[in-house]
């Protein structure tokens, strides 16, 4: 595992993926920009019995920073 400190608006690349990271109201925001055909998927929004592949119903999640 990789430990390293990333300040708001700073990224790093992972592969083809950007990952931005944003302070905002106190909590730490991850943005991932990947190709489509990578799956970007929380440890917490995959369930143990359904498919891996396939997140949870993600349409209702906040927009990551408001403008």
């Amino acid at each position: 595992m990789l430990i390293f400190k990333r300040r708001s608006g700073e990224s790093f690349s992972v592969g083809d993926s950007q990952v931005t990271v944003y302070i905002h109201n106190g909590q730490i925001r991850v943005a991932v920009d990947a190709p489509k055909e990578i799956p970007v998927l929380r440890d917490d929004a995959i369930s143990t019995d359904s498919n891996h592949n396939e997140p949870e119903n993600s349409s209702s999640c906040p927009p990551l920073i408001s403008a």
